[in-house]
């Protein structure tokens, strides 16, 4: 549930390429394709969802932990 409410303050176009890659298990080529886009740029998207994802995810952990 924590990774699904991060997910929803992402850009629609991280937010997707982060589903496909680990959601749905399909090869960054694939995601390309999918989506209409370079492998580049899944790659980019993909990073930039980890990012925000580990930032968003781990103040929540803090919170927990207080």
């Amino acid at each position: 549930q924590a990774v699904d409410d991060a997910l929803a303050k992402l850009p629609e176009v991280q937010a997707s390429a982060f589903r496909l890659l680990k959601g749905e298990g399909l090869s960054i080529a694939e995601v390309a394709a999918v989506m209409g886009i370079s492998k580049g740029a899944v790659k980019l998207r993909a990073h930039r969802a980890y990012v925000a994802l580990r930032g968003l995810l781990g103040k929540r952990v803090e919170r927990k932990g207080s």
